[in-house]
């Protein structure tokens, strides 16, 4: 269903990793048996159904319940009733408890209670295991800790959720990296470049790690690869460190 958002950003090494979103409360009349829902450009029974139902394969239900055609997705600007079942709603009311768990969780984060907000995020997600936001962060703040082996058991339960995800993958490669995992740190920063190539963070810490594992050449690679996004800001200072400790370990010109 549609979450108001806002953005907490927790940092630590390698770089820095975001906490995830603030959940808002769900209006009072989403808690009807029936409701109607205002289409907007772009929408579909796929996006409306991950939105009210957070589950998109409910879209062909939600077509036919409207009188849609099969492949037919709903007319901008027309009204497109959502039905909801009881257990649907006792879903709902258990989400609306989790999000304001959660976001107390996130308030105690930004206050530096770590400890209180472990609990709250576990309480979110004993109220919805869905919720990948809470695990998110339940991660970022076990990493505030430093407690990073708990942070990859989380982190690796996600990822195996949410495929893809660049910020959740970086973030396991973080923690991995922080276990002496460096080997299945490499992976994780790599996957992410195989998204994103352009993802700052995981150049840079993927040169990190090729300067650790002793690979000259592609760490040189890395941190030219860096400096050509970001040729300018204080991390690329230290980047054109690296890059000369590495490339003229003597001092000497070449």
């Amino acid at each position: 269903m549609k979450r108001i958002t806002i953005i907490l950003l927790v940092s630590f090494f390698i770089l820095m990793v975001s906490c995830a979103e603030k959940k808002g409360h769900i209006p009072e009349e989403y808690m009807r048996k029936v409701v109607t829902h205002r289409v907007v450009e772009g929408e579909t029974w796929k996006s409306i159904a991950d939105d009210f139902y957070s589950d998109s394969k409910r879209a062909r239900e939600l077509a036919l319940y409207n009188g849609s055609k099969e492949g037919e997705d709903p007319m901008p600007g027309s009204g497109v009733k959502i039905p909801f079942s009881d257990d649907d709603l006792g879903s709902m009311r258990k989400g609306i408890d989790a999000a304001k768990i959660y976001n107390m969780g996130l308030k105690l984060v930004s206050d530096g209670n770590y400890a209180e907000a472990i609990v709250k995020f576990q309480k979110a997600l004993r109220l919805d295991r869905s919720m990948h936001d809470a695990s998110f962060n339940l991660a970022v703040t076990y990493q505030r800790l430093g407690l990073h082996k708990n942070a990859v058991t989380v982190l690796r339960d996600l990822t195996v959720h949410v495929r893809g995800n660049t910020e959740y993958l970086f973030a396991l490669g973080n923690s991995l990296f922080h276990i002496g995992k460096i080997e299945d740190a490499e992976k994780s920063f790599q996957e992410v470049l195989d998204s994103n190539p352009t993802h700052l963070k995981s150049i840079y810490s993927l040169a990190i790690i090729y300067e650790k594992r002793d690979k000259k050449d592609k760490a040189i690679e890395m941190w030219q690869r860096y400096l050509k996004l970001d040729p300018s800001s204080d991390w690329a200072d230290k980047a054109r460190s690296h890059l000369a400790a590495i490339s003229n370990p003597e001092g000497g010109s070449k």
